[in-house]
């Protein structure tokens, strides 16, 4: 057997993982309604009620929430392509090393987006009180063990894959 051969079908599998993953980041509106990206910050209303903020904390949550919305657009704009370009490639039947660069190139490109959210969050955790952040800390928690697609309050999205 080739080693074309006994790629292809591993790399169409890990191909078809990634646009499963891809789909819900992919299917969805940034921020402005519909469900979030997971690992995003969330709604600063939905904090403001969920962990008691300060008229202080509100604004600077808003201001960070605004900063990463601004920063998320056009890598949601890139994700969205990306993923294209990996239907297109299984569509068209190209190579297994076409289609692994595809699924490569976006999985790298969720990371970015990730990392995004992340750096969101850990701006967020550094104004909370301590009690605050264990609350916050609660709620992504809980949210990790939700199934995909169900949301668990105000500003979640689906979990990670």
């Amino acid at each position: 057997m080739t080693l074309k051969k006994t790629l292809a079908p591993a790399l169409l599998f890990c191909a078809l993982c990634g646009l499963t993953a891809a789909a819900p980041a992919t299917a969805q509106p940034p921020f402005g309604g519909g469900p979030r990206l997971h690992g995003g910050p969330m709604h600063p209303e939905a904090l403001a009620d969920s962990l008691d903020l300060s008229e202080t904390q509100v604004t600077q949550v808003e201001k960070i929430h605004a900063k990463t919305r601004a920063a998320l657009e056009p890598l949601l704009a890139e994700q969205k392509t990306l993923g294209e370009a990996v239907r297109a490639a299984l569509d068209n039947g190209e190579d297994a090393a076409t289609v692994g660069a595809a699924v490569i190139a976006a999985h790298e490109h969720r990371q970015k987006i990730r990392a995004l959210h992340e750096a969101a969050d850990g701006e967020i955790e550094a104004l909370l009180t301590a009690e605050q952040l264990t609350r916050w800390q609660a709620l992504k928690a809980a949210r990790r063990h939700m199934p995909p697609g169900v949301h668990g309050g105000p500003g979640f999205g689906p979990p990670r894959g």
